[in-house]
């Protein structure tokens, strides 16, 4: 794919715009594979590092005929049953993570500090709430109250009508949580290492410690029992009053789980999927890919699961074995089986729908930029030295090569070019363009 772009360098007001006219496609999965290994060692998280581009990187929100989700355009979409866009809302800020709805309005964040309410019919704002920093995940609800944390360190309550704030109750860490509502209380995790309990009035009932971030986005619940991954490399099942029932030790990094049966399903960084007894935390399954694997959803006993090795999975719950898998061009966080069908989002900068059963292709939407986005290493991950402005973009026909069922039209055959010295790769945290 050739692409001609600038790179418009900010603070450099001694460098002009540089042409250039070779094909980059090929180097981006490369610097991406050797950036997230950097964050896999640190052991940290990447979601604010991630820069503008098309990319997709949210869960899909289908409420009633109509599927939302954001992207790293700073534009969050409506998009109808059929891949036609119905309106666009622009913020200021990246769009990655997931979306809400709650009677007649959408709910998402931005990285410009902002909770948007969104008319679902109009596309027009009703209100906006700022916080202190990056709020990471859209809220849940109870009786007309919204609840949602932020990486200021704060769990908010706020009133789901005006956007007004009800209270806040602060904690020891900094990042985006959705916390999971159950029997008038609140269950969360924060990037602290503590796993909280608060009433609905913002007062702590207990809490929880580990050893690592907490990955819950939300927690999960099942007889009593809440289950939650964690970046100390162990899986927990812990009961609504704070007492541990099991922890189940993984190779990495775990992630949020889904549950089928006596069953729960957990992604984890060391490229596995994981199935483990939900009643005594005992390995059932596992599922090898090339990449991470970080939520996993269910559907008629059918596990749906994406993986950073540009591949979403469809495997039986019971036995772990693959039936589908369907690739793109580029990395892959949520997936959301529904009615018959799977959606997500790429970082090939497209939203992709496939049919649940066999994984062929049913439609693909494109968002407002063709270029993927960038994640800075940890070490300059707040600094922004350039941004790419597109002048033009020749797509031509590509090659289509015979592959997995279910693979898309445009796959890259990465293969011909052979192995990659990944200790190269992790190496190249300086002295290139983000």
């Amino acid at each position: 794919m050739g692409m001609e772009y600038y790179y418009s360098i900010r603070n450099k007001p001694d460098v002009k715009n540089v042409s250039v006219g070779f094909d980059t496609s090929q180097f981006g999965d490369v610097e991406l594979f050797g950036t997230l290994m950097q964050f896999k060692e640190t052991q940290g998280s990447f979601w604010k590092s991630i820069g503008i581009g098309g990319s997709i990187c949210a869960e899909p929100l289908i409420h009633g005929n109509t599927i939302y989700i954001g992207a790293c355009d700073k534009n969050f979409y409506a998009i109808d049953k059929d891949g036609n866009e119905r309106w666009r809302f622009k913020t200021n800020g990246v769009i990655v993570c997931n979306a809400s709805a709650h009677g007649n309005l959408v709910y998402f964040c931005s990285y410009d500090n902002n909770l948007y309410a969104i008319n679902i019919k109009t596309g027009n704002m009703e209100w906006t709430f700022h916080a202190n920093d990056f709020i990471g995940r859209a809220p849940d609800f109870d009786d007309d109250k919204l609840y949602f944390g932020s990486c200021d360190g704060n769990l908010y309550c706020l009133d789901a009508k005006t956007g007004r704030e009800q209270w806040r109750f602060k904690t020891s860490g900094e990042d985006g949580i959705t916390p999971l509502i159950h029997e008038g209380r609140l269950y969360f995790g924060y990037r602290g290492n503590n796993f909280y309990c608060v009433d609905m009035n913002g007062n702590l009932v207990w809490r929880f410690p580990t050893n690592g971030i907490i990955a819950a986005w939300p927690p999960v619940i099942r007889k009593g029992v809440i289950y939650f991954g964690c970046f100390d490399g162990n899986f927990y099942a812990v009961s609504t009053e704070g007492e541990l029932i099991w922890k189940f030790k993984a190779g990495e990094s775990t992630y949020t789980p889904a549950l089928w049966e006596n069953k729960t399903l957990f992604g984890c960084r060391d490229n596995s999927l994981y199935c483990v007894d939900a009643d005594k935390g005992r390995l059932l399954w596992k599922f090898k890919t090339e990449g991470f694997v970080v939520i996993s959803r269910v559907m008629d006993g059918k596990c749906y699961f994406s993986s950073y090795d540009n591949n979403v999975y469809c495997a039986d719950c019971a036995t772990g074995k693959e039936i589908w898998r369907f690739k793109t061009n580029g990395m892959i966080n949520y997936v959301r089986p529904h009615e018959g069908r799977v959606y997500f989002g790429s970082w090939d900068c497209n939203l992709y729908c496939v049919d649940a059963d066999n994984g062929q292709l049913v439609w693909k939407f494109k968002t407002s930029m063709g270029s993927p986005s960038t994640i800075a290493p940890p070490e300059v991950s707040q600094t922004k030295t350039a941004e790419f402005t597109w002048i033009s973009e020749d797509i031509s026909e590509k090659k289509k090569y015979e592959s997995r069922k279910g693979e898309g039209d445009y796959d890259t055959n990465m293969h011909q070019y052979g192995s990659m010295d990944r200790s190269y790769v992790s190496s190249r945290k300086k002295g290139y363009i983000k």
